[in-house]
């Protein structure tokens, strides 16, 4: 396990969650909530935007740091030579890792033609139906991008390809986690701009935050399924979590998460219902300090992540 194969794991994670959950965000979370408080725009779609192009350019460096790595792995060599155009010839046509990376290249410059067109306006009543379009491909190139990593990943490698329930998991755990911290960047981005004085922005924020919960409740859920079903087939046993380099980051990963979810909790239970009235300044401040908190929690998490791909599952010990 190597530091920089740990930061360029985690990168590689990260830019694929911010791109994937910041779309999500934009279409199932901001302008739905926008629109039902008759603004025709989320104040947050430039940004999301901006985090998408950001993240994708982000994925691509972190891709080919990580492809570079892997070709030093495989042919046991240093990095150096493997630059060699016949080692890199040879991972990306004979292996299962460098055929998968080759499809995520084509997703993702098809998805930079996407957000490129998306950054267009265009008057007339066409304009609104073809963003709608773009927006979906975008998401959905997003979301095979985000879930595509676990094809690579320990639980691809442990049934030789064939979807079994470990694969399944690992795809919605992966996915659920994407939904979650992608989207806190942009929400914090909102309550930041909210002031409780300003009763039509105030109305945004609470609908947003609402549909936020719903969201997070939905990927928590799923997050903590498929992390348990994750546990069984990489630890094994508790002597394993606790015994093993393998489990102790489990157990920290698992820590980490309590803590954002004990965050995330405190939202949806305390902050969130005291948007109304006298309480809304404070509750709004909360609100903010919590999502960032949140955040700055979840680039732990993808730094532990980042170290677990680069580990040997404890059950292969």
């Amino acid at each position: 396990m190597s530091v920089l194969g740990i930061l360029v794991r985690a990168l590689h994670y990260a830019s694929a969650i911010g791109l994937f959950g910041g779309l999500l965000y934009l279409m199932a979370v901001a302008r739905p909530a926008a629109r039902c408080t008759g603004m025709r725009d989320p104040i947050e779609e430039r940004f999301v935007y901006r985090q998408a192009r950001l993240s994708l350019a982000l994925l691509v460096v972190s891709g080919a740091l990580w492809l570079w790595l892997v070709a030093a792995s495989i042919a046991g060599t240093s990095l150096g030579d493997a630059l060699a155009p016949d080692v890199l010839d040879a991972v990306l046509g004979e292996t299962r890792f460098g055929q998968i990376w080759l499809a995520r290249c084509a997703g993702a410059a098809l998805l930079a033609v996407l957000l490129a067109f998306l950054q267009w306006r265009a008057p007339g009543p066409g304009h609104t139906k073809a963003r709608r379009v773009l927006d979906g491909a975008a998401f959905a190139l997003a979301l095979l991008l985000l879930a595509s990593i676990a094809l690579v990943g320990h639980a691809a490698a442990a049934v030789g390809g064939v979807l079994n329930w470990h694969l399944a998991a690992d795809l919605v755990h992966i996915t659920a986690a994407g939904a979650w911290l992608g989207s806190l960047a942009p929400l914090a981005l909102l309550l930041a701009r909210t002031s409780a004085s300003d009763a039509s922005a105030l109305a945004v924020a609470r609908a947003t935050v609402a549909r936020y919960s719903t969201l997070g409740i939905v990927s928590v859920s799923a997050l903590a399924a498929g992390g348990i079903v994750n546990a069984l087939y990489m630890v094994g046993d508790l002597d394993a979590l606790i015994g093993t380099p393998y489990g102790r980051l489990v157990i920290a990963k698992i820590l980490l998460l309590l803590a954002m979810l004990v965050g995330a909790a405190r939202n949806y239970l305390v902050h969130a219902p005291r948007l109304r009235g006298d309480a809304a300044p404070m509750a709004l401040a909360r609100l903010r300090q919590t999502a960032l908190y949140e955040l700055a929690l979840g680039v732990a998490v993808l730094l532990v992540v980042g170290a677990l791909v680069s580990s040997a599952p404890a059950t292969m010990g």
